[in-house]
């Protein structure tokens, strides 16, 4: 994961000088960049927060976990911490304290590994803690202290395959601090780990696991390669679809929605885009969701796909937002609506389940976005209040003549 927040630093920072330069010589050369943004980040509704006070830090790492309604961090007594909330308040509980050593505070996390289990790997180490079944599995996936792990995805978690991204000092090196970065896939179905495939990255690529899919996005040719969970060659509609959109493309990373068929680009010269595919009354032309300002960043669905939270990191103050997701807008995407109270990086915020809210870590608490009916009377009449939020959004657009939208006759 810090493999990608280096490379949008980088990315952002060579866009100043020298693709200034290549934009204004070349784009006419493979077309213009989408100018038309969807929304105005400017016109933002607002949702506040409720707060929960979480004594013995600043501000807590989080993840997902299978508990409902529940979020969990490792930044607590050694532990793995549930925050549990209800209309009544949080409470935490500690799970598997001092199972392992170092567990607290940081780690290299990963989304919800199943119904019954977490995982994370710290520094050289990767463990896997089974809540259903009260079981903690550790592995060592590098003895040298010249590696350390910078990313760790289940490429299939009921094969239990796991794909890491590790960087090394190249023994051989002309200048200490030279370093290469690896592919290994393992199978940890064992006691230890059995490697099953290595080989080498790019500074220009990142990547991300998406069903049992390795995407390999490269940022220097916005360009997109995917695999299965053996590493093998693999297919995605997208691939074709960034070729046939050539020099409209531009991305650090590709986010695709767990089961519409439509992804979000971000981190290019173009910054957060959308495009969909296989859709005969949609444009599966890449599009322009805010402009070029500001830059959008993080870009992560909730666990039942209906909404969309994003970081805008050029604000001062930065801010985070959400979006509603909805096959009845004619992109997707619904308005922008700004997360008051805090914003929010990588780590420092996770997805409830069951019922589905959004959980930010603040200076010396959690902020939780209610996102369900019970804590919102205005949606009173709405089967929920997603639908009350896409309803009336639709409403507003409609009214505005925005997407190609019309008012209801």
């Amino acid at each position: 994961m810090k493999k990608q927040d280096n490379a949008i630093r980088r990315f952002l920072a060579s866009c100043l000088g020298v693709l200034a330069f290549s934009y204004l010589s070349f784009a006419p050369l493979f077309g213009a960049p989408p100018m038309d943004p969807i929304y105005d980040i400017r016109e933002a509704a607002s949702l506040k927060p409720i707060g929960h006070k979480i004594d013995g830090i600043n501000q807590a790492n989080l993840f997902p976990v299978p508990q409902d309604g529940a979020v969990g961090t490792n930044s607590l007594k050694n532990a793995i911490t549930i925050c549990m909330f209800s209309k009544n308040g949080m409470r935490s509980i500690h799970y598997f304290h001092n199972a392992v050593s170092g567990m607290s505070p940081s780690g290299q996390y990963m989304p919800l590994l199943s119904k019954d289990a977490i995982a994370y790997g710290m520094t050289r180490g990767f463990t896997i803690f089974d809540f259903t079944h009260k079981k903690v599995r550790d592995f060592t996936i590098h003895t040298s202290i010249d590696r350390d792990i910078e990313q760790v995805r289940a490429t299939d978690a009921e094969k239990n395959l796991f794909l890491f991204e590790s960087k090394e000092d190249e023994p051989d090196a002309a200048y200490l601090g030279n370093t290469k970065t690896f592919f290994r896939l393992f199978d940890l179905s064992g006691d230890k780990p059995l490697l099953l495939e290595k080989r080498q990255t790019q500074d220009y690529e990142t990547w991300e696991v998406y069903d049992n899919k390795v995407f390999l996005c490269d940022f220097r040719n916005y360009q997109l390669s995917v695999f299965d969970s053996n590493l093998k060659p693999s297919s995605h509609p997208l691939v074709d679809i960034i070729k046939k959109n050539k020099g409209s493309a531009s991305f650090v990373m590709i986010v695709p929605h767990p089961t519409l068929p439509f992804a979000v680009f971000y981190g290019g010269t173009y910054r957060a885009q959308y495009v969909c595919w296989n859709q005969p009354f949609r444009d599966e032309k890449i599009q322009s969701v805010f402009g070029t300002d500001p830059s959008t960043l993080y870009y992560t669905f909730s666990p039942d796909g209906k909404w969309v939270v994003f970081l805008a990191d050029e604000f001062s103050p930065k801010r985070s937002y959400l979006m509603p997701v909805s096959e009845k807008y004619p992109n997707y995407l619904g308005s922008p609506i700004l997360l008051e109270g805090d914003y929010f990086v990588r780590d420092k915020f996770a997805w409830t389940n069951n019922p589905v809210s959004l959980v930010g870590a603040s200076n010396g608490k959690l902020l939780r976005y209610d996102l369900t009916k019970e804590g919102h009377p205005e949606a009173e009449g709405y089967p929920s209040y997603w639908d009350y939020v896409v309803e009336k959004d639709l409403e507003k657009l409609r009214a505005q003549g925005k997407q190609g939208l019309r008012p209801k006759p």
